[in-house]
C-alpha cells in the first residue's frame, strides 16, 4: 500500500512538472517510478523497524532490523559495570532515534519510549537502550548487576 502510494505520488509530481513546463521538460516514467520505489522501500523498512531486547544469562542482547539483518549485539555481564534505569531524551542526548552516537563515550539504541537503561561498561563507555517493558527489565536485571533506579 505505502509503496504503491509513493510511486503514484512521484509519478504524479513528475507529470505535473512536465505539464507545467509546457512539455519542454521530458517526462521519464522509469526514473520517476524507480525513485518512488526506492524511497518507498526505504520508508517501509524504517516503518517496520523494531528494537528487540533480550536479557538472559549471557547478558543483554539487542537486535534492530533492518540495521541488524543477520546479527545482533550482545553485551555480556562481564562487560557491564552497572545499569541505571532512567528517562531518555532521544533528541536531547542523541539528536534523534535509531542507533546513535553522541560526542562523548555514549551510544544509544533509541527507538520507542522515553524510558530506558544506561549500561556503564567496564571499558568506560555507556550504552543507552530504550525499553517499553520497564518492570520486566527491572526483574531481569535484578541480581545480575548493580542497578540504580532513577524512575
Amino acid at each position: 500500500g505505502v509503496m504503491i502510494f509513493q510511486v503514484v505520488i512521484t509519478l504524479g509530481i513528475s507529470w505535473l512538472l512536465h505539464l507545467d513546463s509546457g512539455g519542454k521538460e521530458s517526462f521519464e516514467v522509469f526514473p520517476s517510478a524507480l525513485t518512488g520505489l526506492v524511497t518507498a522501500a526505504i520508508m517501509s523498512a524504517l516503518w517496520q523497524t523494531k528494537l528487540k531486547i533480550w536479557i538472559d544469562d549471557n547478558g543483554l542482547r539487542l537486535r534492530m532490523p533492518p540495521f541488524h539483518l543477520f546479527s545482533q549485539r550482545t553485551i555480556r555481564w562481564s562487560e557491564i559495570e552497572s545499569a541505571t534505569i532512567r528517562k531518555v531524551s532521544p533528541f536531547g542526548e542523541f539528536g534523534g532515534w535509531g542507533i546513535r552516537w553522541n560526542l562523548g563515550k555514549k551510544m544509544g539504541y533509541v527507538w520507542n519510549g522515553k524510558q530506558g537503561i544506561e549500561l556503564k561498561l567496564t571499558s568506560g563507555k555507556s550504552v543507552v537502550v530504550t525499553i517499553m517493558d520497564l518492570q520486566g527489565a527491572r526483574q531481569a536485571l535484578e541480581g545480575r548487576t548493580m542497578v540504580i533506579d532513577k524512575m
